[in-house]
Formats: structure tokens, C-alpha cells, sequence
């Protein structure tokens, strides 16, 4: 009896670790979930600040810029590629054309400046969808 024990208390302490290590594990897609899931929410925010009020306001765009900074290493360097040629660099010229715009007559730089919003300004409601799509793989948890 004494013989068949110490197997019995070897396998039980070989699932004992087995399942130490699958929450370990489980822990820590959920950490990274959650700062994935941050990073998307904020990208998420900025969109949907831009869409709603037409404009860039620099407290967004502090505000993303900040949250979206740890992309690179919690995410893949090609999302963080695409928030910076996406979202903020278009961003940045949507602010830019609004200060550009102020004082300046009707007339065709007027009507380019507007135009030009326009299009940034619709680039950024089909930005919706391309951040589902960038983030899908990174957003999944698996049972």
C-alpha cells in the first residue's frame, strides 16, 4: 500500500502544477485582452469623436495617442502601423485644414479645404469597420 502512495501523490501533484499553469496561462490572455481590448476601445473613442463632432479636438488626440502607445508590443507592429497611417496621421490633417480654413474667403482654397475635410471626414466613418478587421485575430478569447 505504502508503495502504490507515492505515485498516487506524484500524479496528483503533476495536476495540481498542470492546473496552476492553465490558469496562469488563462490570467494572462485575459490581461492581454484587456489591454488590447483598451487600445481598440480608445481607437473606437477617437473615431467616433471625430464622426460625431466633424472635428479633431486636441484632448482626443492626446488622449489616443496616450492609450494607443503600447500597440506595438501588446498588439502586432502592423496595427500599430495602421493606427498612425490611418487614424492619427489623417487626423492630423483634418486639424490642420480646420486652422487653415478659418479666415479664408469663399473661393476655390475655400472649396478644396472643404472637400478635402469631406473626405477625411468619410475616411474616418469607414474606419469603423478596418478596426474590427485589424483587431479581430487580437480580440478573440478561445475556450
Amino acid at each position: 500500500m505504502q508503495a502504490l502512495l507515492t505515485p498516487v501523490i506524484a500524479l496528483f501533484a503533476v495536476y495540481v502544477a498542470a492546473s496552476q499553469w492553465s490558469t496562469a496561462r488563462n490570467k494572462l490572455r485575459l490581461d492581454l485582452f484587456e489591454k488590447r481590448y483598451a487600445v481598440y476601445e480608445a481607437a473606437q473613442k477617437f473615431i467616433s469623436s471625430i464622426v460625431t463632432s466633424g472635428k479633431v479636438k486636441d484632448d482626443s488626440m492626446f488622449a489616443y495617442m496616450a492609450a494607443t502607445r503600447a500597440a506595438k508590443w501588446i498588439v502586432s507592429h502592423e496595427v500599430e502601423e495602421y493606427l498612425e497611417r490611418e487614424l492619427y496621421t489623417p487626423a492630423l490633417q483634418l486639424q490642420t485644414l480646420q486652422a487653415m480654413l478659418e479666415g479664408v474667403p469663399a473661393g476655390d482654397e475655400r472649396t478644396k479645404n472643404v472637400e478635402r475635410q469631406f473626405e477625411l471626414k468619410t475616411h474616418f466613418n469607414a474606419q469603423y469597420k478596418q478596426l474590427d478587421i485589424w483587431f479581430s485575430a487580437y480580440l478573440q478569447l478561445s475556450h
